[in-house]
Protein backbone atom coordinates (compact mmCIF):
# COMPACT_ATOMS: atom_id res chain seq x y z
CA UNK A 1 0.00 0.00 0.00
CA UNK A 2 1.52 3.26 -1.39
CA UNK A 3 1.74 5.65 1.42
CA UNK A 4 1.02 9.18 1.25
CA UNK A 5 3.53 11.89 1.52
CA UNK A 6 3.79 14.07 4.46
CA UNK A 7 3.25 17.43 2.76
CA UNK A 8 -0.13 15.88 2.09
CA UNK A 9 -1.31 15.01 5.14
CA UNK A 10 -4.33 17.55 5.83
CA UNK A 11 -4.04 18.79 9.65
CA UNK A 12 -6.92 18.34 11.73
CA UNK A 13 -9.90 20.38 11.18
CA UNK A 14 -9.93 21.88 14.99
CA UNK A 15 -6.65 22.61 14.71
CA UNK A 16 -6.28 24.64 10.93
CA UNK A 17 -9.14 26.71 12.45
CA UNK A 18 -8.02 27.60 15.80
CA UNK A 19 -4.55 28.80 13.99
CA UNK A 20 -6.61 30.98 11.43
CA UNK A 21 -8.80 31.89 14.37
CA UNK A 22 -5.38 33.42 16.09
CA UNK A 23 -3.72 34.98 13.12
CA UNK A 24 -7.06 36.74 12.80
CA UNK A 25 -7.17 38.33 16.17
CA UNK A 26 -3.57 39.18 15.98
CA UNK A 27 -4.38 41.04 13.09
CA UNK A 28 -7.39 42.54 14.67
CA UNK A 29 -5.69 43.76 17.42
CA UNK A 30 -2.52 45.29 15.60
CA UNK A 31 -5.57 46.97 13.24
CA UNK A 32 -7.30 47.94 16.60
CA UNK A 33 -3.91 49.23 18.11
CA UNK A 34 -3.38 50.99 15.02
CA UNK A 35 -6.56 52.55 14.60
CA UNK A 36 -6.46 53.83 18.09
CA UNK A 37 -2.82 55.32 18.25
CA UNK A 38 -4.32 57.11 14.76
CA UNK A 39 -6.80 58.54 16.80
CA UNK A 40 -5.25 59.66 19.91
CA UNK A 41 -2.44 61.52 17.19
CA UNK A 42 -5.65 63.11 15.95
CA UNK A 43 -7.10 64.00 18.93
CA UNK A 44 -3.92 65.70 20.73
CA UNK A 45 -3.23 67.82 17.36
CA UNK A 46 -7.17 68.98 17.20
CA UNK A 47 -7.56 69.27 20.94
CA UNK A 48 -4.21 72.30 20.61
CA UNK A 49 -5.66 73.97 17.62
CA UNK A 50 -8.73 74.07 19.01
CA UNK A 51 -6.49 75.81 22.08
CA UNK A 52 -4.84 78.13 20.02
CA UNK A 53 -7.38 79.69 17.94
CA UNK A 54 -9.37 80.56 21.25
CA UNK A 55 -5.98 82.17 22.43
CA UNK A 56 -5.55 83.94 19.33
CA UNK A 57 -9.34 84.87 19.44
CA UNK A 58 -9.07 86.30 23.01
CA UNK A 59 -6.04 88.26 22.44
CA UNK A 60 -7.53 89.96 19.15
CA UNK A 61 -10.72 90.45 21.05
CA UNK A 62 -11.10 90.56 24.81
CA UNK A 63 -8.62 93.62 25.41
CA UNK A 64 -6.96 96.30 24.26
CA UNK A 65 -7.52 98.81 21.57
CA UNK A 66 -9.33 96.06 19.42
CA UNK A 67 -11.48 95.41 21.97
CA UNK A 68 -15.31 93.55 21.08
CA UNK A 69 -18.98 93.76 22.96
CA UNK A 70 -19.93 90.67 20.33
CA UNK A 71 -17.38 88.85 19.20
CA UNK A 72 -15.55 87.78 22.81
CA UNK A 73 -14.82 84.28 23.76
CA UNK A 74 -18.05 84.66 25.22
CA UNK A 75 -19.01 84.33 21.60
CA UNK A 76 -17.35 80.90 21.04
CA UNK A 77 -18.73 79.54 24.22
CA UNK A 78 -22.41 79.91 23.36
CA UNK A 79 -21.49 78.23 19.88
CA UNK A 80 -19.49 75.72 21.08
CA UNK A 81 -22.67 74.87 23.23
CA UNK A 82 -24.99 75.37 20.44
CA UNK A 83 -22.60 72.65 18.64
CA UNK A 84 -22.66 70.21 21.22
CA UNK A 85 -26.25 69.86 20.84
CA UNK A 86 -26.21 70.08 16.92
CA UNK A 87 -23.51 67.13 17.27
CA UNK A 88 -25.93 64.78 19.49
CA UNK A 89 -29.21 65.79 17.15
CA UNK A 90 -27.16 64.89 13.96
CA UNK A 91 -25.11 62.02 15.08
CA UNK A 92 -21.36 63.45 14.49
CA UNK A 93 -19.06 60.83 15.18
CA UNK A 94 -15.84 62.02 17.42
CA UNK A 95 -13.63 63.28 14.65
CA UNK A 96 -16.53 65.23 12.90
CA UNK A 97 -16.78 66.67 16.45
CA UNK A 98 -13.00 67.36 17.22
CA UNK A 99 -13.22 68.98 13.36
CA UNK A 100 -16.07 71.02 14.24
CA UNK A 101 -14.50 72.55 17.75
CA UNK A 102 -11.68 73.30 15.72
CA UNK A 103 -13.37 75.78 13.18
CA UNK A 104 -15.40 77.26 15.83
CA UNK A 105 -12.53 78.32 17.74
CA UNK A 106 -10.56 79.93 14.75
CA UNK A 107 -14.00 81.18 12.86
CA UNK A 108 -13.78 84.80 14.22
CA UNK A 109 -10.32 85.14 14.92
CA UNK A 110 -9.59 87.63 12.80
CA UNK A 111 -12.45 90.34 12.81
CA UNK A 112 -10.49 93.55 10.92
CA UNK A 113 -12.84 96.78 10.43
CA UNK A 114 -12.62 100.33 9.00
CA UNK A 115 -13.33 102.23 11.77
CA UNK A 116 -15.80 105.22 11.16
CA UNK A 117 -14.65 109.18 11.78
CA UNK A 118 -14.49 110.54 15.29
CA UNK A 119 -16.48 113.48 14.31
CA UNK A 120 -19.86 111.19 13.80
CA UNK A 121 -21.39 110.13 16.69
CA UNK A 122 -23.28 107.11 15.08
CA UNK A 123 -20.76 106.22 13.08
CA UNK A 124 -20.46 102.44 12.36
CA UNK A 125 -17.75 100.42 11.52
CA UNK A 126 -17.47 98.51 8.38
CA UNK A 127 -16.42 94.81 8.67
CA UNK A 128 -13.76 93.28 6.33
CA UNK A 129 -16.27 90.44 5.75
CA UNK A 130 -15.02 87.90 2.49
CA UNK A 131 -14.70 84.00 1.79
CA UNK A 132 -14.04 83.99 -1.88
CA UNK A 133 -13.78 86.21 -4.98
CA UNK A 134 -16.94 88.31 -5.35
CA UNK A 135 -17.42 88.90 -1.65
CA UNK A 136 -18.24 91.72 -0.56
CA UNK A 137 -16.83 93.90 0.88
CA UNK A 138 -13.45 92.15 0.62
CA UNK A 139 -13.44 89.11 -1.12
CA UNK A 140 -10.08 86.63 -0.49
CA UNK A 141 -8.89 90.02 1.77
CA UNK A 142 -11.88 89.24 4.29
CA UNK A 143 -12.04 88.21 8.14
CA UNK A 144 -13.57 84.74 7.09
CA UNK A 145 -10.19 83.78 4.87
CA UNK A 146 -7.74 84.72 6.45
CA UNK A 147 -9.44 83.46 9.63
CA UNK A 148 -9.53 79.89 7.33
CA UNK A 149 -6.07 79.77 6.32
CA UNK A 150 -4.88 80.46 9.97
CA UNK A 151 -6.36 77.58 10.49
CA UNK A 152 -5.75 75.67 7.51
CA UNK A 153 -1.75 76.66 7.97
CA UNK A 154 -1.96 75.06 12.14
CA UNK A 155 -3.10 72.29 10.38
CA UNK A 156 -0.65 71.34 8.09
CA UNK A 157 1.86 72.24 10.41
CA UNK A 158 1.05 69.48 12.59
CA UNK A 159 0.72 66.90 10.12
CA UNK A 160 4.73 68.22 9.23
CA UNK A 161 5.74 68.37 13.31
CA UNK A 162 4.05 64.59 13.11
CA UNK A 163 6.04 63.54 10.30
CA UNK A 164 2.98 61.72 8.70
CA UNK A 165 -0.51 62.24 7.94
CA UNK A 166 -2.65 63.76 11.17
CA UNK A 167 -5.39 66.16 9.38
CA UNK A 168 -6.21 64.51 5.40
CA UNK A 169 -6.82 66.79 2.54
CA UNK A 170 -10.43 66.64 3.38
CA UNK A 171 -10.27 67.39 7.04
CA UNK A 172 -8.74 70.57 6.00
CA UNK A 173 -11.10 71.08 2.91
CA UNK A 174 -13.58 70.61 5.97
CA UNK A 175 -12.77 73.44 8.27
CA UNK A 176 -12.08 75.93 5.45
CA UNK A 177 -15.76 75.14 4.39
CA UNK A 178 -17.10 75.38 7.70
CA UNK A 179 -15.02 79.13 8.16
CA UNK A 180 -16.31 80.02 4.98
CA UNK A 181 -20.10 79.28 5.63
CA UNK A 182 -19.76 81.65 8.32
CA UNK A 183 -19.77 84.38 5.78
CA UNK A 184 -22.90 86.85 5.70
CA UNK A 185 -24.62 88.50 2.89
CA UNK A 186 -27.28 90.80 3.60
CA UNK A 187 -30.19 92.02 1.98
CA UNK A 188 -32.07 95.09 4.02
CA UNK A 189 -35.92 95.73 4.23
CA UNK A 190 -36.45 92.51 2.13
CA UNK A 191 -40.11 91.67 1.98
CA UNK A 192 -40.79 88.02 3.56
CA UNK A 193 -43.15 86.94 0.97
CA UNK A 194 -40.68 87.29 -1.84
CA UNK A 195 -38.62 84.99 -0.50
CA UNK A 196 -38.68 81.84 -2.88
CA UNK A 197 -38.35 79.66 0.03
CA UNK A 198 -41.50 80.74 2.37
CA UNK A 199 -44.32 78.53 0.93
CA UNK A 200 -41.92 75.64 1.76
CA UNK A 201 -40.86 77.43 5.34
CA UNK A 202 -44.94 77.91 6.47
CA UNK A 203 -45.72 74.40 4.63
CA UNK A 204 -42.63 72.52 6.88
CA UNK A 205 -43.45 74.53 10.13
CA UNK A 206 -47.17 75.72 9.87
CA UNK A 207 -46.72 77.64 13.00
CA UNK A 208 -44.90 80.12 11.72
CA UNK A 209 -47.80 81.19 9.15
CA UNK A 210 -49.27 82.87 12.78
CA UNK A 211 -45.66 84.60 13.66
CA UNK A 212 -46.12 86.29 10.21
CA UNK A 213 -49.66 87.04 10.47
CA UNK A 214 -49.08 88.83 13.93
CA UNK A 215 -46.01 90.78 12.44
CA UNK A 216 -47.93 91.64 9.57
CA UNK A 217 -51.03 92.66 12.05
CA UNK A 218 -48.13 95.11 13.61
CA UNK A 219 -47.15 96.16 10.04
CA UNK A 220 -43.85 94.39 10.06
CA UNK A 221 -43.87 92.93 6.27
CA UNK A 222 -40.02 93.04 6.34
CA UNK A 223 -36.28 92.46 7.99
CA UNK A 224 -33.11 92.64 7.07
CA UNK A 225 -31.75 89.06 5.79
CA UNK A 226 -28.81 87.78 6.80
CA UNK A 227 -27.81 84.67 5.10
CA UNK A 228 -24.64 82.20 4.48
CA UNK A 229 -24.51 82.16 0.88
CA UNK A 230 -21.15 79.28 1.11
CA UNK A 231 -23.57 77.45 2.60
CA UNK A 232 -27.08 78.01 1.37
CA UNK A 233 -25.94 77.95 -3.08
CA UNK A 234 -24.37 74.67 -1.97
CA UNK A 235 -27.87 73.48 -0.92
CA UNK A 236 -29.94 75.34 -3.98
CA UNK A 237 -27.63 73.35 -6.62
CA UNK A 238 -28.24 70.10 -4.67
CA UNK A 239 -25.13 69.83 -3.15
CA UNK A 240 -24.98 68.80 0.24
CA UNK A 241 -21.67 70.03 2.58
CA UNK A 242 -20.79 67.82 5.37
CA UNK A 243 -22.42 67.84 8.88
CA UNK A 244 -19.81 69.82 10.13
CA UNK A 245 -19.91 72.83 7.64
CA UNK A 246 -23.52 72.31 8.79
CA UNK A 247 -22.90 72.47 12.74
CA UNK A 248 -20.80 75.67 11.83
CA UNK A 249 -23.24 77.97 10.18
CA UNK A 250 -26.37 77.12 12.60
CA UNK A 251 -24.35 77.43 15.28
CA UNK A 252 -23.62 81.32 13.81
CA UNK A 253 -26.59 82.30 14.08
CA UNK A 254 -28.30 80.04 16.24
CA UNK A 255 -29.49 82.68 19.00
CA UNK A 256 -32.72 83.77 17.77
CA UNK A 257 -33.81 80.62 17.35
CA UNK A 258 -32.27 78.62 20.52
CA UNK A 259 -31.82 80.78 23.46
CA UNK A 260 -34.56 82.70 25.39
CA UNK A 261 -35.81 86.02 24.67
CA UNK A 262 -33.35 88.24 26.97
CA UNK A 263 -30.08 85.87 26.53
CA UNK A 264 -31.41 87.40 22.56
CA UNK A 265 -31.76 90.60 23.69
CA UNK A 266 -28.03 90.97 25.02
CA UNK A 267 -26.35 89.21 22.52
CA UNK A 268 -28.24 91.90 19.95
CA UNK A 269 -27.41 94.55 22.09
CA UNK A 270 -23.95 93.64 22.23
CA UNK A 271 -23.38 93.58 18.61
CA UNK A 272 -25.15 97.19 17.97
CA UNK A 273 -22.51 98.37 20.66
CA UNK A 274 -20.09 96.95 18.45
CA UNK A 275 -21.30 98.32 15.31
CA UNK A 276 -21.87 101.71 16.53
CA UNK A 277 -17.91 102.01 17.49
CA UNK A 278 -17.93 105.74 18.25
CA UNK A 279 -20.73 105.31 20.92
CA UNK A 280 -18.08 103.01 22.94
CA UNK A 281 -15.84 106.25 23.40
CA UNK A 282 -16.19 107.19 27.10
CA UNK A 283 -16.01 111.02 26.36
CA UNK A 284 -19.08 110.52 23.86
CA UNK A 285 -21.20 108.82 26.24
CA UNK A 286 -20.12 111.09 29.01
CA UNK A 287 -21.60 113.69 26.79
CA UNK A 288 -24.46 112.22 25.80
CA UNK A 289 -25.63 112.12 29.54
CA UNK A 290 -25.53 115.40 30.05
CA UNK A 291 -26.32 118.41 27.76
CA UNK A 292 -22.63 119.19 26.59
CA UNK A 293 -23.67 117.82 23.20
CA UNK A 294 -26.42 119.66 21.33
CA UNK A 295 -29.98 118.24 22.25
CA UNK A 296 -30.39 117.03 18.10
CA UNK A 297 -27.91 115.27 18.31
CA UNK A 298 -28.94 113.08 20.92
CA UNK A 299 -32.41 113.00 20.01
CA UNK A 300 -30.61 111.45 16.42
CA UNK A 301 -29.16 108.55 19.01
CA UNK A 302 -31.64 107.90 20.64
CA UNK A 303 -34.20 107.33 17.64
CA UNK A 304 -30.90 105.12 16.30
CA UNK A 305 -31.51 102.97 19.59
CA UNK A 306 -35.42 102.72 18.71
CA UNK A 307 -34.37 102.06 15.22
CA UNK A 308 -32.42 98.98 16.24
CA UNK A 309 -35.01 97.68 18.21
CA UNK A 310 -37.50 97.71 15.52
CA UNK A 311 -35.09 95.98 13.40
CA UNK A 312 -34.91 92.99 15.63
CA UNK A 313 -38.64 91.06 15.24
CA UNK A 314 -37.81 91.34 10.98
CA UNK A 315 -34.10 89.96 11.78
CA UNK A 316 -35.46 86.76 14.19
CA UNK A 317 -38.09 86.00 11.59
CA UNK A 318 -35.29 85.62 8.43
CA UNK A 319 -33.81 83.38 10.58
CA UNK A 320 -36.63 81.59 11.03
CA UNK A 321 -37.59 81.40 7.02
CA UNK A 322 -33.72 81.00 6.59
CA UNK A 323 -33.77 77.73 9.38
CA UNK A 324 -37.11 76.06 7.23
CA UNK A 325 -34.98 76.90 3.78
CA UNK A 326 -31.87 75.05 4.93
CA UNK A 327 -33.96 71.75 6.10
CA UNK A 328 -35.75 71.76 3.55
CA UNK A 329 -33.04 71.42 1.12
CA UNK A 330 -31.16 68.82 3.12
CA UNK A 331 -34.54 66.63 3.27
CA UNK A 332 -35.29 67.30 -0.53
CA UNK A 333 -32.09 65.80 -1.10
CA UNK A 334 -31.99 62.86 1.83
CA UNK A 335 -30.96 59.98 -0.48
CA UNK A 336 -27.50 62.16 -0.81
CA UNK A 337 -24.21 61.62 1.18
CA UNK A 338 -24.46 64.31 4.29
CA UNK A 339 -28.30 63.98 3.80
CA UNK A 340 -30.28 64.59 7.24
CA UNK A 341 -33.42 62.29 8.63
CA UNK A 342 -36.64 62.80 9.16
CA UNK A 343 -35.90 62.29 13.27
CA UNK A 344 -32.59 64.70 12.97
CA UNK A 345 -35.10 67.29 11.05
CA UNK A 346 -37.58 66.85 14.10
CA UNK A 347 -34.82 66.90 16.44
CA UNK A 348 -33.45 70.27 14.66
CA UNK A 349 -36.99 72.24 14.82
CA UNK A 350 -37.55 71.32 18.40
CA UNK A 351 -33.74 72.60 19.73
CA UNK A 352 -34.25 75.99 17.07
CA UNK A 353 -37.89 76.33 18.71
CA UNK A 354 -37.70 79.83 20.33
CA UNK A 355 -38.10 81.70 17.07
CA UNK A 356 -41.53 83.08 17.41
CA UNK A 357 -40.83 83.65 21.38
CA UNK A 358 -37.94 85.99 20.15
CA UNK A 359 -39.62 87.50 17.23
CA UNK A 360 -42.77 88.82 19.38
CA UNK A 361 -40.56 89.50 22.39
CA UNK A 362 -38.54 91.97 20.60
CA UNK A 363 -41.35 93.39 18.93
CA UNK A 364 -42.86 93.93 22.80
CA UNK A 365 -39.94 95.44 23.78
CA UNK A 366 -39.54 98.01 20.74
CA UNK A 367 -43.01 99.10 21.02
CA UNK A 368 -42.56 99.29 25.19
CA UNK A 369 -39.58 101.04 24.60
CA UNK A 370 -41.31 103.38 21.80
CA UNK A 371 -44.03 104.20 24.12
CA UNK A 372 -41.09 105.14 27.26
CA UNK A 373 -39.90 107.73 24.98
CA UNK A 374 -42.95 109.86 23.96
CA UNK A 375 -44.08 109.68 27.67
CA UNK A 376 -41.06 111.04 28.58
CA UNK A 377 -41.01 113.92 25.93
CA UNK A 378 -44.65 114.81 26.02
CA UNK A 379 -43.39 116.12 29.71
CA UNK A 380 -41.25 118.56 27.49
CA UNK A 381 -44.36 119.65 25.62
CA UNK A 382 -46.02 119.70 28.71
CA UNK A 383 -43.86 121.80 30.48
CA UNK A 384 -44.46 125.49 31.46
CA UNK A 385 -42.93 128.02 28.79
CA UNK A 386 -39.88 128.76 30.86
CA UNK A 387 -36.88 130.79 29.87
CA UNK A 388 -34.72 128.49 27.90
CA UNK A 389 -31.87 128.42 30.75
CA UNK A 390 -34.29 126.91 33.10
CA UNK A 391 -36.03 125.07 30.74
CA UNK A 392 -35.58 121.25 31.44
CA UNK A 393 -34.10 118.73 28.92
CA UNK A 394 -35.85 115.77 28.59
CA UNK A 395 -33.60 114.19 25.78
CA UNK A 396 -31.20 113.75 28.34
CA UNK A 397 -33.76 111.47 30.90
CA UNK A 398 -34.78 109.62 27.51
CA UNK A 399 -31.73 108.71 26.45
CA UNK A 400 -30.45 107.62 29.78
CA UNK A 401 -33.67 104.98 30.02
CA UNK A 402 -32.58 103.71 25.95
CA UNK A 403 -29.10 103.50 26.68
CA UNK A 404 -29.17 101.57 29.92
CA UNK A 405 -31.80 99.17 27.78
CA UNK A 406 -29.26 98.80 25.25
CA UNK A 407 -26.65 97.80 27.93
CA UNK A 408 -24.92 101.19 28.56
CA UNK A 409 -24.72 102.02 32.23
CA UNK A 410 -25.83 105.54 32.64
CA UNK A 411 -25.97 107.71 35.96
CA UNK A 412 -27.27 110.92 34.99
CA UNK A 413 -28.11 113.25 37.72
CA UNK A 414 -27.85 116.39 36.30
CA UNK A 415 -27.78 118.25 33.12
CA UNK A 416 -25.54 120.82 34.11
CA UNK A 417 -22.58 119.08 34.80
CA UNK A 418 -20.52 116.18 33.13
CA UNK A 419 -21.72 112.76 34.92
CA UNK A 420 -20.17 109.41 34.01
CA UNK A 421 -21.38 106.89 31.32
CA UNK A 422 -19.96 103.59 31.31
CA UNK A 423 -20.49 100.88 28.82
CA UNK A 424 -22.09 98.19 30.12
CA UNK A 425 -21.17 94.51 29.63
Amino acid sequence: MEKTPESNKKLPTGFYDTALDAINSIDDFLGSKHTEQKWLDFNDAAVKIKKNGESVHAQEHNSGGNQKEYHTSIHLMILEKCAKKLAEILHLDKKQIALSKMAIAWHDTTVNSDKPDINNILGMICRHRGAKIGDEPSGVNGNENISAQGLEQEMREANQKAGKEIFSEEDILTCISAVYATYPDGKFDFEFKNYPYYQEAINQNPSLEKLFLDLERSGITKGHLFSQPHLENLLENNILPRKEVLVMALSDLSEAGTVSYYEFFASADKEMRELYHNLRDKKILNNLATDLIHVEDRKKVITTFLVWMDSQPGFVAWQALRFEKIIYLYRKNNGMQNGITEEEENNLRKYFSQYTKNALACLRRAKDAQQHIKDIMSQQENETIETDKNKKDFTIEAFSYIAKKMGYIVDCESQNSQIPLLLGG
